[in-house]
């Protein structure tokens, strides 16, 4: 298992970059899915996340946090603009807080050597409840949004991550050992 160290600054880097090149894919040509401008029926970067939680856990933070940062400045609304901060921890610690959720239920393994399609379901359906509850709970708070709108929001953001989630976890669940082993090169 890798330790939280800064000095990991290439898997932080290419964690923050896989993110903001996915999101500014899915953000432009994704586009005719999106609900809203921050929630699409289809949301690619939440596999991506989720994926780099799942192979790296608490070292995925750094990378996720400066990934979500950067898409937050550039393509939230103005609206928005003043929630980057609390969006991006959200946005990190969602996916991080999945994984260690199912690993109390369904063992992983410390490199992902025991995900299975069905752990990757039970991953992709517990992040995708935490990422777009806190989210969609956090405006609701925030905007004073009615009822309904906080329900409709939760559900198409459900739906985003979930899709999102599960096609990366598969390929992952899959592929894992080649994955896994590319990564955890690189990073030595």
């Amino acid at each position: 298992m890798m330790m939280f160290n800064y000095k990991n600054y290439r898997i932080h880097l290419i964690i923050a970059i896989s993110w903001l090149i996915l999101f500014t894919f899915n953000y432009y040509l994704l586009a005719p899915l999106a609900y809203k401008s921050h929630i699409n029926f289809i949301f690619l970067p939440a596999g991506l996340r989720i994926a780099f939680a799942t192979i790296f856990r608490l070292e995925a933070t750094i990378g996720l946090f400066i990934g979500s940062l950067l898409t937050g400045y550039f393509f939230l609304e103005d609206q928005y603009q003043s929630n980057i901060l609390v969006f991006a921890l959200l946005s990190t610690f969602s996916p991080i807080a999945a994984v260690y959720t199912v690993e109390l239920f369904n063992n992983i393994g410390k490199q992902c050597e025991y995900l299975t399609i069905y752990s990757a379901i039970a991953i992709s359906v517990v992040y995708a409840s935490y990422c777009s509850f806190f989210h969609n709970f956090y405006v609701f708070i925030k905007y004073d949004l009615i009822y309904q709108e906080f329900l409709i929001d939760f559900a198409a953001m459900f739906f985003g991550d979930l899709s999102g989630a599960f096609i990366f976890l598969s390929i992952l669940a899959i592929l894992r050992k080649k994955i896994v082993n590319f990564f955890m090169n690189y990073n030595h």
